[in-house]
C-alpha cells in the first residue's frame, strides 16, 4: 500500500470528519492546529483518536497559541506514544505549559528508537530551569538523534544555562539552539 503525505489546517468540524479516512493511509502528516477557536473538545478528541490508530513516521504539528489543559496534553502525548517517529517537528510557541504538562508532552519522545530529527519551536513558553532540564534529560535518552533544532527565543535563559544546553547537544552531528 502506497502512503502519502498530507498537510492539514483545520478550520471546522467538517475538516476533522473529512480527513479521518485520509489519515489512515499516511505516514507523514503536517497538522496545523494553531489557536483554532473552532476546534471543539469532541473534534480534538476525535482527531487524536484517529491519529493514534495510524503509524506515522514523520509528524509535524503546530499548536502555537493554543490553550492546552492537562487532558489535551495527555491525549496528545498518548497519541505520540503509539508511534516510533523518524522525524518530529512541534511548534508550541506562546503556550503556557506547566512543568507537569511539559514533562507529559516530552516523555513519549524518549522511547522512539528511530527518532533521528527533532525540531522544537518553543518561543515564549516560560522555559524555566525545570523544563530545560527535563528537555535535556530527554535528549540524552534519544540515542539515535542526528539532527536537533531547538528554538527557545523570547525565553529568559541565562548564558550559563545556554552554555550547558549547547554542551548537551554537542554529540549530535547537526544541531542548532
Amino acid at each position: 500500500m502506497k502512503t502519502s503525505s498530507y498537510e492539514y489546517h483545520l478550520s471546522g468540524s467538517e475538516d476533522v470528519d473529512k480527513i479521518s479516512t485520509e489519515l489512515q493511509k499516511t505516514e507523514n502528516v503536517h497538522l496545523d492546529l494553531r489557536a483554532n477557536s473552532n476546534m471543539t473538545k469532541e473534534n480534538f478528541d476525535k482527531l487524536l483518536e484517529t491519529l493514534s490508530k495510524t503509524k506515522q513516521r514523520i509528524f509535524k504539528c503546530d499548536i502555537k497559541d493554543m490553550e492546552l489543559d492537562d487532558e489535551k496534553v495527555g491525549k496528545l502525548a498518548n497519541t505520540l506514544k503509539n508511534w516510533n517517529l523518524y522525524h518530529f517537528h512541534l511548534n508550541m510557541s506562546n503556550i503556557n505549559l506547566t512543568d507537569k504538562q511539559f514533562d507529559t508532552l516530552i516523555e513519549p519522545l524518549k522511547n522512539m528508537n528511530d527518532l533521528e530529527i527533532l525540531h522544537l519551536i518553543m518561543e515564549n513558553i516560560n522555559m524555566n530551569d525545570y523544563k530545560r532540564h527535563a528537555l535535556q534529560r530527554a535528549i540524552r535518552e534519544m540515542n539515535n538523534l542526528r539532527s536537533v533544532h531547538i528554538n527557545i527565543r523570547s525565553n529568559k535563559i541565562s548564558r550559563d544555562a545556554l552554555s550547558d544546553f549547547r554542551h548537551i547537544l554537542e554529540p549530535i552531528p547537526i544541531r542548532q539552539l
